[in-house]
């Protein structure tokens, strides 16, 4: 059933102080049933009925109507206590997880002093920085690359 907005507005009111007719009621429910929109809009009237009268002190009486039971789908439904445990312990989890990740990802290893001033690329030989320049007749040295593993045979 298609009715103006304003038509529809006044019907809710009148719903709302209770001074509906009938007729008025059974017109109200058919555009509730006819339009989804319409529906969203009479529950929402409701529930802002609802708060005002708590607000005032009074107690918010809904008429039945044919098509829906305005009181029961008001009621604000608790979740159970497994459902909100169950989701409070998915949280911890991934607060969890997540600080693991950031240990990993900040896990920086750390290097002696020997290690810093390696530049070795060959798993055979150690280059190292030296600590000051060694000037020798014809070279300057600041790197000194030695093998790792040095056999001598001494006769």
């Amino acid at each position: 059933m298609k009715i103006s907005r304003d038509i529809f507005e006044n019907l809710i009111s009148e719903y709302l102080d209770g001074e509906c007719s009938p007729a008025e009621a059974q017109v109200l429910s058919d555009c509730i049933k006819a339009d989804k929109s319409a529906r969203d809009f009479f529950l929402r009237s409701c529930a802002a009925h609802k708060t005002l009268c708590r607000l005032y002190g009074k107690e918010a009486k809904f008429a039945k109507l044919a098509c829906l039971d305005v009181e029961e789908l008001l009621q604000v439904k608790k979740p159970s206590k497994f459902k909100t445990a169950a989701e409070w312990a998915a949280v911890a989890c991934l607060f969890v997880m997540a600080a693991a990740l950031m240990v990993v990802a900040l896990d920086v290893p750390q290097a002696s002093a020997d290690d810093s001033e390696s530049l070795s690329a060959n798993a055979d030989y150690d280059a190292r920085i030296t600590d000051g320049i060694r000037a020798d007749d014809s070279e300057i040295t600041i790197v000194t690359i030695v093998p790792k593993r040095c056999v001598l045979l001494l006769p």
